[in-house]
């Protein structure tokens, strides 16, 4: 059960982290093309994006192939969608207490901390977050079917 978690967890964290930067993706062309020029249009989208996107990666990567019913795949993917989200806002608060955050509406900057890359913070806190839920979810459900072994 371990390894078969720590498997899924694995594929979990790869799949969520390509999604979470698809949908931080599609959220900048959204951005770009949709949305009037704003900081905090911008940073909402980015969290937003993010979250969506790992949360539908985790789903993906966690989801049984066999005996998937659409109402529990439909909630946990709106659990996970929530989760990654408020992971990627959590990068945010991580970096808003590291240092100056400062945004331009052309690009997104990390004042008097140029190692970090906000980009790369909300996409590790979102899909972190998403597949911890998807964890927690999956212990659930195995002690919920076989009872604690």
């Amino acid at each position: 059960m371990f390894i078969h978690f720590s498997l899924r967890l694995l594929a979990g964290l790869s799949v969520g982290l390509l999604a979470a930067g698809a949908g931080m993706f599609l959220a900048w062309f959204i951005y770009l093309f949709v949305v009037p020029r704003s900081t905090a249009a911008l940073l909402s989208l980015l969290i937003v994006g993010a979250g969506i996107g790992a949360g539908i990666g985790a789903v993906v990567a966690w989801l049984h192939l066999r005996h998937n019913r659409r109402r529990t795949t439909l909630a946990t993917a709106i659990m996970t969608t929530i989760a990654g989200s408020l992971g990627s806002y959590g990068g945010y608060g991580f970096l808003i207490s590291s240092g100056e955050l400062f945004v331009e509406t052309d690009r997104l900057a990390v004042i008097g901390r140029p190692d970090l890359n906000p980009t790369v913070i909300f996409l590790i806190g979102a899909t972190v977050a998403a597949n911890v839920a998807m964890l927690g979810v999956a212990i659930s459900s195995k002690f919920r079917r076989h009872g604690p072994r």
